[in-house]
């Protein structure tokens, strides 16, 4: 199964990594010890309108292992800090995709990643963390991921579709 890192822990990072849980061997990567303690202890709590989940994660300051792909959800002045650790984990085929809020953090991964296939992406679903661990999904809405000429592109697209309603566009901006 494809090996995803998700860089951030918040509530978006969260939301992504129960949605592609069951779908992909799936890493948190964060620097919130609490979180990361949280996370690894209990899993994640998702809370919906219609049921309570509890979803197994893994969750690291310092990913070891090599990724298929990175997707950033990190805050955006965040991206440079976590460049070089997105690069160290990457396979050398690896695909790096920004679902961050805010401009500049494509061009930021780019430059800091000039070898690997850097794509963005749109997140417009609801989610809040009530703490540690503890994530409040208030619901779905579009979510678009730009195509990219990379091998892993479509099955990365199929995974964040089933997981996530994501629609694969030629274009976010």
């Amino acid at each position: 199964s494809m090996r995803i890192a998700i860089f951030g822990v918040g509530a978006m990072g969260c939301l992504f990594g129960a949605k592609l849980a069951p779908l992909a061997h799936v890493t948190l990567v964060g620097n919130w010890p609490q979180q990361l303690a949280a996370l690894n202890t209990n899993g994640l709590t998702l809370h919906t309108q219609a049921k309570t989940e509890h979803i197994p994660l893994q969750a690291t300051a310092e990913p070891i292992e090599k990724v298929d792909v990175a997707l950033i959800l990190t805050k955006s002045p965040l991206t440079a800090q976590v460049a070089p650790t997105v690069r160290k984990c990457l396979t050398a085929d690896g695909l790096v995709v920004t679902f961050q809020n805010g401009l500049g953090n494509l061009e930021c991964l780019k430059a800091h990643l000039p070898t690997h296939t850097v794509t963005g992406g749109v997140v417009s679903h609801g989610a809040k963390l009530l703490g540690p661990g503890v994530l409040q999904y208030a619901g779905p809405g579009p979510t678009y991921l730009a195509n990219a000429d990379h091998s892993r592109m479509k099955a990365l697209a199929g995974l964040l579709f089933e997981g996530l309603g994501a629609e694969l566009v030629d274009d976010v901006q």
